[in-house]
């Protein structure tokens, strides 16, 4: 199957950088109708990810990855994400094991071209059955305009983050408060309160907040320099939505964008389309925040969205003005560049 799926694409390189070309500076309505003219409607797409001439990923096709991403959820694809940064040239066409382990009908795949002025991206669909090219695009773009804007979403450099992070929940019962646990995929009752407290090992950007199965975003704590060691709190959040599940997203960065406007959107659209419901659906919030989350993390596709329990750190014990005494073990979180963490709950 590899060597028809190799004939087939080394077939279209003669043709490979001809095609239309759109000169419009608006990059994200322009990756639209390319998604539109290749991806095949109604079937499953596993995306590869684009490479630049020499077959390897950088800062402009990790930018320009993001892109395809939105458009894509945009245009309701059912895909999957195929993470790793293995080189392939035009003439390798595609690494085996990547095709291998992806069960997808079709696979998405990409290359990127410069010169002095413009961006060319190639952009084809390859079907599984036969290994032929169903379709394929290429795009031209303002070289200028993507190179400002890589200027000012790619960092200096990676960044070693440590934070200790308490996720509280209290539950009033018989007149008093009483603590309760949450896990990962937990449940909680309507009227419980939640609060997060931290710290931080490091000066960062640090931003949380709740996405629900209705597609309803709430903000924990805004978007903000936090600077190493003094603990930092949210106020307390009465859990009034019923029937919901609710994922919290904690996210930590040297340097985070103030303007986020592009994120929820694309979480909005999943939920809309239907991709999304209850705890049906989260691993795609999942894989939508790590891809936007790239752009702060040099050599990274996507990052990863931790939800595993992790590391526990030594008991604290805090006093409430009420006198409520509560008692938590931090989660231990480390990372370098960015770090992500989630834990998604239902309310009933």
């Amino acid at each position: 199957m590899m060597n028809l799926l190799l004939v087939a694409l080394l077939a279209c390189q003669a043709c490979f950088w001809t095609g239309p070309r759109q000169t419009n500076s608006n990059v994200q309505a322009e990756m639209e109708v390319l998604v539109c003219q290749v991806v095949p409607r109604g079937r499953e797409v596993a995306v590869l990810g684009l490479r630049d001439g020499s077959g390897k990923r950088t800062p402009l096709t990790r930018l320009l990855d993001g892109e395809l991403v939105s458009a894509l959820v945009r245009a309701g694809v059912d895909m999957k994400l195929v993470e790793g940064d293995e080189a392939w040239t035009p003439e390798e066409a595609l690494p085996g094991h990547s095709w291998d382990e992806v069960d997808a009908p079709v696979l998405l795949v990409g290359q990127v071209q410069q010169d002095s002025s413009w961006t060319y991206l190639r952009l084809q669909a390859v079907g599984r059955a036969g290994g032929g090219v169903l379709a394929g695009q290429t795009l031209r773009l303002d070289g200028r305009a993507l190179s400002q804007r890589l200027q000012v979403a790619t960092p200096a450099a990676e960044e070693a983050l440590s934070i200790q992070l308490h996720v509280l929940v209290l539950r009033e019962e018989g007149g008093f408060d009483r603590q309760v646990s949450l896990e990962d995929k937990g449940r909680l009752q309507v009227g419980d309160r939640f609060q997060l407290r931290f710290k931080t090992g490091t000066d960062c950007q640090v931003y949380a907040w709740l996405y629900s199965s209705a597609g309803q975003q709430q903000d924990l704590f805004a978007s903000q320099q936090v600077y190493k060691g003094p603990p930092q709190e949210t106020a307390w959040l009465t859990l009034d939505q019923v029937n919901q599940v609710h994922t919290l997203y904690f996210v930590a960065a040297p340097h985070l964008d103030e303007d986020k406007s592009p994120l929820f959107d694309n979480l909005a659209e999943l939920v809309r389309q239907g991709q999304v419901t209850n705890f049906t659906g989260v691993e795609k919030l999942d894989q939508v925040l790590g891809t936007y989350l790239a752009r702060y993390a040099p050599g990274q596709t996507a990052v990863q969205i931790q939800r595993q329990q992790g590391t526990l750190g030594g008991e604290e014990k805090y006093i409430l003005s009420d006198g409520t005494v509560l008692k938590s073990r931090p989660l231990l979180l480390k990372a370098t560049g960015v770090l992500a963490q989630a834990l998604s709950f239902e309310v009933q």
